[in-house]
């Protein structure tokens, strides 16, 4: 696999695909995924784009020891709140349910990164088309240690009222730094109790929550976002093995 040059361009940023195949399954990048294909959200946040941000497909050392070719999302500087660079499937044929495993590294000067009202993202994020979000991401406590956090709410860029359904946050799984970790999640729309979404790391159960996963307007999930270097700060972030199903696979 590679990465195709960035193209669309605009003040506001671009889009670079992944294309070629995957050398350990033959799975193509050009194949359809929910209706689409796998590209890269570049928002540059109106600096010029290739100081911004620049990916790369490196070979390192994998999560089994092995040298492995990984994706690297590179936002190398917050020009603004929303500058970021994110792996990701514009949604076309929304899917009633989805799960996603991913290796993921942070970087390992993390703590030092994430001082008092710090956060970043990376396990799997979707937004309805305007009236719905599920995000996940790691944030330290007012005693400074790294936390898990899930919210469910309206903020998916559209003009519903901004309103939080749930929220959560689980201390006791580690946040790791500057080595590799699984990253489990699943999402069932629904409502009600048929509406469910959960969190692992590392095969641990940091989140699993039921309840009503479809907004107000029952509008179709448009935005699947696979991981992604988004934080209030820069950030690297190494993406490696990563798997989408329409169901739970075992």
């Amino acid at each position: 696999m590679s990465l195709g040059s960035p193209y669309n361009i605009g003040s506001w940023g671009g889009w670079q695909d992944v294309v070629g195949d995957d050398t350990s399954t033959g799975f193509s990048f050009a194949t359809p995924v929910f209706g689409n294909k796998f590209t890269i959200q570049l928002l540059s946040g109106g600096g010029i784009l290739s100081g911004v941000i620049q990916n790369s497909i490196v070979s390192i050392t994998g999560h089994t020891g092995a040298t492995t070719r990984a994706l690297q999302l590179d936002l190398k500087q917050k020009v603004k709140s929303d500058s970021q660079d994110q792996f990701m499937i514009n949604v076309t044929q929304s899917p009633n349910e989805f799960y996603i495993s991913e290796w993921i590294m942070y970087p390992a000067d993390l703590t030092q990164r994430l001082g008092p009202n710090q956060w970043v993202l990376g396990p799997p994020e979707w937004k309805s088309e305007g009236d719905f979000r599920i995000v996940y991401g790691a944030y330290p406590n007012s005693h400074g240690k790294q936390c898990w956090e899930v919210t469910w709410d309206t903020n998916a860029n559209g003009t519903v009222p901004l309103r939080k359904f749930y929220t959560e946050v689980n201390c006791n799984i580690p946040v790791p730094q500057g080595q590799w970790f699984r990253v489990e999640t699943y999402t069932r729309r629904g409502y009600g109790s048929d509406g469910r979404s959960w969190l692992k790391i590392n095969g641990q159960l940091a989140f699993d929550h039921t309840g009503t996963t479809i907004g107000e307007n029952a509008a179709p999930i448009n935005r699947l976002f696979i991981s992604g270097a988004y934080a209030n700060y820069p950030v690297q972030m190494h993406i490696d093995d990563f798997e989408i199903w329409d169901k739970v696979p075992y």
